[in-house]
């Protein structure tokens, strides 16, 4: 997509693709208090939004789909795109499915990633 090898995502049910992220042990060592994740993904529709759910210590119903803070609105720029995400309380202990510690949401039918970056900070 836009000259580019990526990830071609397609909604699951409804409007909604995701992708699931599991962090090397070695890097969850290094996080303490926080953890910023880029993303860089292909603008391709407008009227969408991309969000990160997170494995954390702060949301007591259910901790392991924290919501990030962060919402990138999709605009249909036809253009790849940069998005950061600041994790706070991170607890990443595989909680999701298949052991994901993160996940990444699109709400559009159609979504193209090209890449994820875990940097603590």
């Amino acid at each position: 997509m836009g000259g580019s090898e990526c990830h071609a995502l397609k909604a699951f049910k409804g409007n909604e693709c995701y992708a699931y992220f599991k962090i090397a042990p070695a890097l969850k060592l290094q996080i303490t208090n926080g953890v910023s994740v880029e993303v860089v993904y292909f603008d391709a529709d407008a009227d969408g939004h991309l969000r990160l759910d997170y494995d954390s210590n702060e949301d007591l119903r259910n901790q392991a789909y924290t919501q990030s803070k962060e919402y990138v609105r999709l605009k249909g720029t036809q253009q790849w795109r940069k998005a950061v995400f600041v994790l706070e309380n991170p607890r990443f202990e595989g909680r999701q499915n298949d052991g994901a510690d993160f996940r990444l949401v699109a709400l559009r039918p159609r979504f193209f990633l090209r890449s994820v970056r875990v940097l603590p900070e």
